[in-house]
């Protein structure tokens, strides 16, 4: 008895793949680019920047804080990107920062929030006080491009930072899940 259940299940996965081949559908890649891995040496994978990161922390992220750069029409808006807890901007941000940055957006990126006195372990303090610190680097954006608003990208605690800096009137949020995964933007943008 257990045979023949056996053998339907088979001829039945078998039928029903042979029914999907004539009638398959286009595979749609679900990223919007390809993602892009640098060569060993190359500091785009977490592991390597963190490395690189304890010897220098603070090193900003490929692409980031470049303070000539100014906002086009098409991307008013300049990008600051808020690192997670433990974290720092450049271990955090320097996979993506470059590919916002071939965009065609400014891109920024802060550390905040050190309590630990351990150069590239940030996000560590009072997440009030992290997004109080979040505050005068938006200022700062602001000020240099010139721009009335910057787009807030936050990883783990960035999110709930940037969703909670005093610069509310100047700020359209954007956040990250919390999770090691590749970050997706989960949250609308403020109203204007």
């Amino acid at each position: 008895m257990k045979s023949l259940r056996t053998g339907v299940a088979v001829v039945a996965t078998i039928g029903a793949l042979a029914a999907s081949a004539g009638s398959a559908q286009a595979w749609t890649n679900p990223l919007p680019r390809a993602l892009k891995y640098g060569a060993i040496g190359q500091d785009n994978s977490f592991p390597a920047a963190l490395t690189t990161s304890i010897g220098n922390p603070t090193r900003n992220p490929s692409g980031a804080n470049d303070w000539s750069c100014t906002p086009s029409k098409k991307h008013p808006y300049p990008v600051v990107l808020v690192h997670g807890t433990w974290e720092n901007a450049y271990d955090n941000w320097n996979g993506l920062s470059p590919m916002i940055k071939a965009e065609g957006y400014c891109v920024y990126a802060l550390n905040y929030g050190n309590t630990t006195g351990i150069g590239f372990l940030n996000g560590t303090g009072d997440m009030i006080d992290s997004a109080n610190a979040i505050t005068p680097f938006v200022d700062r954006v602001l000020a240099q491009t010139g721009a009335a608003k910057v787009d807030l990208i936050g990883h783990s605690q960035g999110v709930r930072s940037s969703a909670t800096t005093p610069t509310r009137s100047a700020v359209r949020p954007r956040s990250t899940k919390s999770s090691p995964s590749p970050p997706r933007t989960t949250r609308p943008r403020c109203p204007a």
